[in-house]
């Protein structure tokens, strides 16, 4: 859940929207049914078509099977993919001008 907020906020910074899951359902232990699971899955490739790209969390190099289909919708799409693995240090970098540019009120 930290690199997903990390990314958002980064991507923020860069002057992009970032069209994030309301809901991450492993990462949050959500249980749902499968018929919410299905709308859900709906949604979030709607927001793979709707974008220029995606950007893949793949913390220590996992990527799990909903995160396949993900890239293989957007390899289709001819949308850009990102990867956290390869961008990590570019995302703390910054966070680190984001976190600098902040005043304490």
């Amino acid at each position: 859940m930290d690199a997903f907020k990390e990314v958002e906020r980064a991507l923020t910074f860069e002057g992009i929207i970032p069209l994030a899951p309301a809901i991450y359902g492993k990462a949050e232990n959500v249980e749902y049914s499968e018929e919410l699971a299905k709308n859900l899955f709906e949604l979030h490739q709607d927001r793979i078509r709707i974008s220029d790209g995606i950007f893949v969390i793949d913390v220590d190099g996992y990527i799990g099977d909903a995160t396949k289909k993900d890239i293989e919708l957007a390899e289709k799409e001819n949308k850009t993919i990102r990867c956290y693995s390869k961008e990590k240090d570019h995302i703390k970098e910054l966070l680190d001008k984001l976190n600098s540019s902040f005043k304490k009120v």
